[in-house]
């Protein structure tokens, strides 16, 4: 989350180093912690393209994926105040 690497950043960049962020998973949220870190930020795998496998591999029902998507945007709001 933007919370867990904003200390790291800001502990980087007060010894001198450019900072950039990448993460095995994301939820999806990477231009908003980049522009509230001033960081870019990669990932190698999100939340939506899992969804999709997972309901196209019948793990996840679309009901499980509209609970979960409304569950995760709850963190958009949470990204504001951090």
């Amino acid at each position: 989350t933007g919370l867990t690497v904003s200390s790291v950043v800001r502990f980087f960049r007060e010894i001198g180093c450019k900072v950039r962020l990448y993460s095995i998973f994301s939820y999806g949220y990477e231009k908003e912690i980049g522009k509230k870190l001033g960081v870019e930020v990669s990932s190698l795998s999100n939340f939506k393209d899992l969804c999709k496998v997972a309901l196209k591999e019948k793990k996840f029902t679309s009901n499980d994926i509209k609970f979960l998507t409304k569950h995760v945007a709850t963190y958009k709001d949470y990204l504001k105040n951090f």
